[in-house]
């Protein structure tokens, strides 16, 4: 038993040995590769309506250690455009909403979707701002919400949905154990009624507790509370520490991440399910039940008619979880609407996989760019041709 304990006592002896000197080397000679690691908090607090928001007139550097993001937002919590603004007040405006796909956070401010797409529109001769109002982590709920407080400080002649396929679950999601903040929901118990909103305002909870809108066998809805076991909490607190004093740990862990990712690809789980455009997994509940996820998105994208002098209500699909699509054409509110995923189909999974940032599914640059093109396409390049021939016949007439 002493011969064990001596093996196992000079083993974890020199196992902390070869941890610090690796440590020591990555500090040495590696620590351009060792980048801060942007933690949760970074541009986010409580707010008492939307669950957490983003800090006006914030800036920083998000960064996982392989990307960097150089990140400025404006007085109402808003990404610029650029590092200085674009936003003109003559110009109409154009609300993007929906989660870290459309705050993109990887990239610099001009690389997001919406600096994009207003340059492209912008390049067209459209006197337009397009408004960034993407916050990480928002479901429909929460993006739509936004919407409508923003709409009294600056009126949109359209908005555009940014749907990515987890909205669906961060919807029924009023706290999950790994975030910092919670949020409001809209509930109902039966199909005849309508939804109301729960949990408002809204309150913080202890770490480790997690609350969501689940369903029984008979797809009723439901509300699940749970609270994960305490060292749950203290290997998230480990890593938490590592990521922001270790040096190895901050070189090494993207890397590792990567490795993650790419075999997912390999084994194709995000065309599994229905993941191939999407920033996130996303979490499938079963598919009978999808019904009340479908009638909350339509009815919250309904609840967009509110805004005064709203013109247009504009849809992208990443994906089509549920036949989402399909559904959503029966909705009269929405102007236009098409799915990604039919954009994507000549593409290879490795070009997709190029769109996406180092050891992250989230789109970096040239996914951003590839994405700004299809929507400008789709929504406005169209209509572009339509206006430019009633400029031409304009000229003719008083020719």
């Amino acid at each position: 038993m002493r011969h064990l304990i001596g093996i196992l006592s000079h083993g974890l002896i020199i196992a902390i040995l070869t941890l610090f000197c690796f440590e020591l080397s990555v500090r040495t000679f590696f620590a351009d590769r060792a980048p801060y690691v942007s933690p949760q908090n970074l541009f986010w607090h409580h707010n008492p309506t939307l669950g957490w928001s983003t800090i006006p007139n914030s800036e920083g550097e998000y960064t996982n250690g392989l990307f960097l993001g150089r990140v400025h937002n404006d007085e109402y919590g808003n990404r610029k455009n650029s590092k200085d603004g674009t936003f003109r007040k003559e110009y109409k405006n154009i609300f993007v909403i929906g989660d870290s796909g459309t705050a993109s956070l990887e990239v610099d401010d001009d690389e997001t979707v919406p600096a994009l797409l207003e340059a492209k529109l912008r390049a067209s001769g459209r006197m337009v701002n397009v408004i960034n109002l993407g916050v990480r982590g928002y479901g429909t709920d929460q993006a739509v919400k936004r919407a409508l407080e923003f709409a009294r400080i600056q009126e949109p002649e359209e908005v555009i949905y940014l749907f990515i396929s987890n909205d669906l679950a961060d919807n029924r999601t009023l706290k999950t154990e790994w975030r910092v903040f919670s949020k409001s929901g809209f509930y109902r118990e039966n199909p005849e009624e309508t939804f109301n909103e729960i949990d408002s305002p809204v309150v913080s909870h202890p770490e480790g507790y997690s609350k969501k809108i689940s369903f029984d066998e008979d797809c009723r809805p439901r509300i699940d509370e749970y609270l994960s076991p305490d060292y749950v909490t203290v290997i998230r607190h480990v890593r938490a520490q590592l990521l922001e004093y270790s040096f190895a740990a901050r070189m090494v862990g993207p890397y590792l991440s990567n490795l993650y990712w790419r075999d997912l690809w390999r084994r194709g789980v995000f065309n599994k399910n229905h993941e191939s455009l999407t920033n996130n997994m996303a979490i499938e509940d079963d598919e009978k039940c999808a019904q009340y996820d479908l009638e909350l998105v339509s009815w919250l994208i309904d609840s967009l008619k509110r805004i005064s002098g709203l013109k247009k209500i504009r849809v992208v699909l990443t994906s089509n979880p549920s036949n989402l699509f399909e559904y959503l054409q029966g909705n009269t509110n929405i102007f236009s609407m098409f799915n990604l995923e039919d954009d994507a189909r000549n593409l290879s999974l490795e070009t997709i996989q190029q769109f996406r940032c180092p050891a992250d599914p989230h789109f970096c640059e040239t996914g951003n760019q590839w994405l700004a093109d299809v929507i400008y396409n789709r929504f406005y390049a169209e209509s572009e041709l339509v206006l430019s021939d009633q400029a031409e016949k304009k000229k003719e007439s008083k020719r």
